[in-house]
């Protein structure tokens, strides 16, 4: 019993072996959404629903679940980055994971600023969506930038410096889309002509593809009642 007592406790993972596997799913996880992302562009600006639904909701859960990471590895109780609880000056590998998930993080925030009706070349450009996808991108944003997930723009500061580990670089640019969409937000302005008419022409992909996809499955079925008859 005692040697059993013994293995078992030697299998047990350690909370650094843990802290590891959380890294990993996450992303991991990260990775599958910006793949998704990725392979469904034109249904995501087709539709500012869509966009919501399918990208900045699954970023936003990530975003989330990565500040609770931090928050119980690798962080104190009052929220200070605890640099070397999970390494030191010969064994660095915690830390690099964590630069190394903050970058992929903040890759899908800026995806999703830049994606369904913001694409673009430029990230957080406002000033052709309207109001309405505005305040979505403001909403999103506040949601995981607050303290408390869900405060105004004014309460993010130290929750992003302190347990999402990005750089002042990248502060200043979610800072600055945080300010674009609240001012968009509030002129309560359409979207520009250009934004409807490329929403227009995704809106037919979206429908031919849609009737492909139904021509293909009903000649599918007649295929198959032919075969067992």
């Amino acid at each position: 019993n005692t040697k059993n007592e013994i293995k078992s406790t030697e299998e047990m993972p350690t909370e650094e072996d843990e802290f590891k596997q959380e890294l990993n799913r996450l992303c991991s996880k990260a990775r599958n959404i910006r793949v998704s992302i990725q392979s469904s562009q034109s249904a995501l600006q087709a539709d500012i629903h869509t966009w919501q639904h399918n990208c900045l909701n699954p970023v936003r859960k990530c975003v989330i679940l990565w500040r609770s990471i931090l928050k119980f590895h690798a962080n104190d109780d009052c929220g200070n980055a605890v640099h070397d609880r999970h390494c030191n000056d010969d064994d660095d590998e915690h830390e690099e994971q964590i630069k190394e998930c903050s970058v992929i993080i903040f890759e899908l925030i800026q995806m999703a600023m830049q994606t369904g009706p913001l694409a673009g070349s430029k990230a957080g450009y406002f000033k052709r969506c309207g109001s309405e996808v505005a305040q979505m991108a403001l909403s999103f944003l506040q949601n995981f930038l607050s303290l408390e997930g869900g405060g105004d723009e004014n309460d993010h500061d130290d929750s992003v410096v302190n347990h999402l580990r990005f750089s002042e670089k990248q502060i200043s640019s979610i800072t600055a889309w945080m300010q674009n969409a609240k001012k968009a937000s509030v002129k309560g302005t359409p979207p520009s002509k250009s934004m409807l008419k490329k929403q227009n022409q995704q809106k037919n992909i979206q429908s031919k593809k849609k009737e492909v996809k139904a021509k293909k499955i009903t000649k599918q079925k007649k295929k198959k009642k032919q075969l067992d008859t």
